[in-house]
């Protein structure tokens, strides 16, 4: 039977059959709901992505977060990822180099994050943040590079020299926010489309035609640095 086609996800049938299999679909029922909301319907291949993101997202609820020390610098990491980049960041390699750390202070130290500082959202800046600055540092050094500018004064050499050392410093820690990172709990995640689909199913984040952004990196980026690190709201500012 010619002509029998779904307008909600865009696939044409051989028989009526197909056609009553295809409507009792998870996949039909999703682009169902986009359809209402005004935006476009995603391909099988999409939707097959996002069920197996969410599948992993699951897991990785279960999963308790990490924080990755650096012994020589004393500086913590949520990520991996963004530990690694400490590793191979100029301030770090500098600290290394001088040879006066014990040998375990080179290795890093691995250990549980409790949940209840991961899922913390964010809170608007007060007077009490100067006396807090402390605890923002060992949870996710990150997001102090107020700090880093209060602490590099304090141990700056009389050089200029020494100077664009720390502005270097402090451009290399603003590099290593991870778009894989949710802005709002830190969880970590694989990918960038397993990020976006939880930050949709557990915050109700939500990117409009999200199939026409040509660059999910670049604003996931901004993204998180405005909200944790500047404290700005995403949707009216």
């Amino acid at each position: 039977m010619p002509g029998l086609t779904c307008n909600a996800c865009n696939k044409e049938f051989l028989d009526d059959a197909d056609q009553k299999l295809h409507y009792k679909s998870d996949w039909h029922r999703y682009n169902l709901k986009r359809k209402v909301a005004g935006v476009p319907g995603v391909t099988e291949a999409l939707f097959l992505a996002r069920q197996s993101a969410l599948a992993q997202e699951k897991e990785k609820q279960n999963e308790t977060p990490m924080l990755y020390s650096c012994g020589v610098c004393g500086k913590g990491y949520r990520s991996s990822k963004a530990y690694s980049q400490h590793l191979k960041s100029r301030a770090h390699i500098m600290q290394a180099s001088q040879g006066t750390n014990h040998p375990q202070e080179v290795k890093a130290i691995i250990k549980p994050l409790p949940r209840r500082t991961v899922n913390k959202p964010p809170q608007p800046r007060d007077r009490n943040d100067d006396e807090s600055q402390d605890e923002w540092e060992e949870v996710d050094p990150e997001e102090e590079l107020v700090g880093q500018a209060a602490n590099s004064l304090t141990h700056l050499n009389v050089t200029e020299d020494g100077a664009g050392d720390e502005m270097e410093e402090e451009e290399e820690e603003e590099e290593e926010l991870d778009p894989c990172c949710c802005f709002m709990c830190d969880l970590e995640h694989d990918t960038i489309e397993s990020c976006m689909v939880h930050m949709h199913k557990l915050h109700g984040f939500f990117i409009p035609d999200v199939e026409y952004l040509k660059d999910p990196e670049g604003l996931l980026t901004y993204l998180g640095l405005k909200v944790p690190k500047l404290y700005i709201c995403f949707c009216f500012d």
